[in-house]
C-alpha cells in the first residue's frame, strides 16, 4: 500500500514559521511498542507531498531506549508484514510467521540491546527509526504498525530520537491512496481534510 500525504499551508504561514525556525515532526503509531520515535521532519513550504508505505526494517543497537536518546540503528533488515525475526548476535532471521499485519522480534542472545522497526525518509533516503523497546536475552516484542500518524508544528521533536511522551499526540488514521492535511494556523495544528 501506498498513500501519498499532502501537506498545505500559505505563503505568510510559511514565511512566519520558516522565521521562528520551525518544522513539521511525522510520527506513526505502532501497536505494542512503549516508545515511538518521530519519522521524518519538513521545513515550511506551500506544498508538501511524502509518499507513506508500509515498507518496514526492523533494527537493533546498543543505545538505551530512554527520553531524549538519539537512535542509530547499527543493525537493519528489511522486515515484511506477517514475518517473525531472531537477532543472533551477528544478524536478523526470518525464523517463521507473525500474526496478520504484524511484525515480531526476539532478541537470541544474552545482550540487552533497543530493537524496533524503522522507515526510509523518503526525503533523505535514510533510515527512521519509528518506535524502540529494550529487550534482554529470549524476549520478544510484537509490532502492529498502523495507518495512523501525528503531525506537530514547532522545534520539540527530531526524527532518531526518543520521546516518553510522543504517545500523548492525537493520531489521525487514514485510507486510501491519497490524505489531505491543512495547517490551521490560529490552532498551530495539521487538520486531515477531505
Amino acid at each position: 500500500m501506498s498513500t501519498t500525504l499532502n501537506f498545505t499551508m500559505t505563503q505568510d504561514e510559511v514565511n512566519k514559521f520558516a522565521k521562528l525556525g520551525q518544522y513539521t515532526m511525522i510520527a506513526q503509531q505502532v501497536e505494542g511498542s512503549q516508545i515511538l520515535s518521530p519519522w521524518l521532519t519538513f521545513k515550511p513550504s506551500q506544498h508538501v507531498a511524502i509518499q507513506f508505505t508500509n515498507s518496514y526494517q526492523v533494527y537493533n543497537t546498543s543505545t538505551i531506549a530512554e527520553d531524549g536518546a538519539t537512535i542509530t540503528a547499527t543493525n537493519n533488515s528489511p522486515a515484511f508484514l506477517g514475518n517473525a525475526y531472531t537477532w543472533d548476535g551477528s544478524a536478523f532471521t526470518q525464523t517463521g510467521k507473525s500474526a496478520f499485519g504484524t511484525i515480531t522480534i526476539t532478541n537470541n542472545t544474552s545482550d540487552t540491546l533497543t530493537f524496533g522497526l524503522a522507515k526510509i525518509d523518503p526525503q533523505t533516503k535514510e533510515i527512521s527509526t519509528i518506535c524502540a523497546d529494550t529487550l534482554t536475552n529470549m524476549q520478544q516484542v510484537q509490532y502492529k504498525p498502523l495507518n495512523q500518524i501525528a503531525t506537530q508544528m514547532g522545534r520539540m521533536y527530531k526524527t532518531n530520537t526518543v520521546y516518553a511522551n510522543l504517545g500523548n499526540l492525537t493520531f489521525s488514521e487514514f485510507s486510501g491512496d491519497k490524505v489531505n492535511f491543512s495547517f490551521i494556523d490560529t490552532e498551530s495544528i495539521w487538520e486531515m481534510t477531505a
